[in-house]
């Protein structure tokens, strides 16, 4: 009797043992990915990491045409289809547009036949006409959009024309096409890769049945989370709450994150603005002189933590036109640039001195100003210093708070200046060569250079022959482009890479 009870004893304990390995049930709130601040410590408890979760903010909206964050831009072109989207290389690749013809000021766009809303709708193209005029007024898509003046439709044609002509415009057409009147709904339909409804108190994106695209989506069901007040996204990678999110900045990059991570090159590039109404500015030889003494990868690799690639030339180092001048150089060359600067009679003040002197006998010398609240600008402030004075030139820093700063370049109170500007997708370089440009500070508007941009802008001369001149006249020094990076959970499994247009553009093959 003692031995059966003992059998029987061990056989209870077994079933207990076996029954506490089972994976517990998925809560309401980790299927929904609702969350809040208050409810962080819930949500880790309980979220599965084998569930693709992405974040948003309710505070802010999800209308693409309204929505203020990051974070909620992201999540739009996952819902909307746009006429075209950027590629990695800043290609235009067609969407809902089956072709473009671009003839000076004059831009036609054909719709692919077929197409239709989550609603069943067809789409056409009253409603990308209409999708335009609220792109056209939002503050997300205006820039990119300023050069097209007007968009008028007929059947399944479109006519834009531009204020001047653009034979990159294709890439400024990637504004979300959203169903005619739905517009200013807080979830305007959409003919994207997926659906969104609302789900408890979130949201959830389910892949849609009506999607043209050609990618067949692993994960039919993306969640949303809340992410309220929680700034350590990191920690909600780690603990499954959260799959994937984006940095901008990718100052997490040199963290030990545990996670998995997918650099991003963005289109903000950061350059060194140049007085031309400074008497040794006015030359271009100092200008490209400057340049020659300035180490584009040590900026990158060190300012910016690795977290910037080089400016090789005026343009991003991604873009496929630029591939045919990958050959020009990023680290500095101080034997071409003394041969530079005596050439415009800034001599070594003696043999073995580093010292250059102007014509007068002056100590030759420059202020370089700086946002002293971006720390790494400060540090290729810095560095750019460093390099400078080897080559004999004085280098004065003024670490400036940016109202000071911006008061500083728009009243051209400055011989050098570091700034950052972001770029559409088109390359549009109008921000330095254009009367209102946000960057035309210290540049004169009667250089060849700024002739010879429009001429490329129209397609007049090729990449070769603009990147030619824009390195003998040199308004300004291009020095890096930076990245932001892409986070995910250790689970999830992915192929390709993120793009800045499109941060889940590698949703379709996400799998645990």
């Amino acid at each position: 009797m003692k031995r059966a009870f003992i059998i029987f004893l061990c056989a209870v304990l077994l079933c207990l043992s076996l029954c506490s390995c089972k994976k517990e049930p998925e809560s309401s709130t980790s299927e929904s990915g609702s969350g809040t601040a208050e409810q962080t410590t819930e949500i880790h408890s309980q979220a599965s990491p084998f569930k693709a979760v992405i974040g948003y903010y309710s505070s802010d909206s999800l209308n693409p045409y309204k929505t203020k964050s990051r974070t909620n831009q992201c999540v739009a072109p996952l819902i909307y289809d746009s006429l075209f989207k950027v590629s990695e290389s800043y290609e235009a690749l067609p969407l809902l547009a089956e072709s473009i013809e671009i003839d000076g000021k004059k831009v036609t766009v054909s719709l692919k036949s077929g197409l239709s809303f989550s609603s069943g709708n067809a789409v056409t193209a009253a409603d990308v006409s209409y999708s335009f005029v609220l792109a056209k007024s939002s503050p997300l898509y205006s820039d990119r959009l300023a050069n097209i003046a007007s968009c008028t439709d007929s059947a399944d044609t479109l006519i834009f024309t531009l204020s001047v002509p653009d034979v990159f415009v294709a890439s400024c057409l990637d504004f979300p096409v959203v169903e005619r009147s739905s517009g200013k709904k807080e979830l305007p339909t959409g003919s994207g890769r997926y659906t969104i409804k609302k789900q408890n108190n979130s949201y959830v994106l389910t892949a849609s049945e009506s999607s043209t695209s050609a990618e067949v989506m692993e994960q039919k069901h993306i969640y949303l989370l809340d992410l309220g007040a929680t700034e350590n996204q990191i920690y909600l990678l780690r603990t499954g709450a959260l799959s994937c999110f984006f940095d901008p900045d990718g100052k997490k990059s040199n963290q030990k994150t545990d996670t998995g991570v997918s650099k991003v090159m963005l289109n903000n590039l950061v350059f060194l603005g140049f007085n031309s109404e400074n008497e040794l500015l006015s030359d271009a030889r100092v200008r490209r002189a400057i340049a020659l003494l300035t180490d584009k990868d040590e900026l990158a690799a060190s300012a910016y933590d690795s977290m910037a690639q080089s400016a090789f030339c005026v343009f991003n180092p991604k873009f496929a036109t630029a591939a045919a001048l990958k050959e020009l150089k990023t680290t500095a060359d101080p034997v071409a640039a003394a041969s530079l600067l005596d050439e415009c009679s800034l001599t070594l003040k003696s043999a073995a001195s580093k010292v250059r002197l102007t014509k007068d006998g002056d100590r030759a010398s420059f202020r370089l100003i700086v946002n002293k609240e971006d720390e790494r600008r400060l540090k290729a402030a810095k560095l750019i210093k460093s390099r400078l004075e080897k080559g004999g030139l004085a280098v004065e820093i003024s670490s400036l708070s940016f109202d000071d700063y911006k008061s500083a370049v728009e009243n051209g109170e400055f011989d050098l200046y570091l700034g950052e500007v972001k770029l559409c997708a088109n390359m549009d370089l109008s921000p330095f060569f254009s009367s209102g440009g946000k960057a035309r500070y210290g540049i004169d508007m009667n250089s060849p250079l700024c002739d010879a941009y429009f001429d490329f802008k129209e397609g007049k001369i090729d990449i070769s022959t603009f990147e030619s001149v824009f390195e003998e006249e040199l308004c300004f020094l291009p020095l890096c482009y930076r990245m932001g990076a892409v986070y995910y959970s250790r689970p999830l499994k992915f192929e390709g890479a993120p793009t800045e247009s499109d941060i889940y553009s590698n949703i379709y093959s996400w799998s645990f």
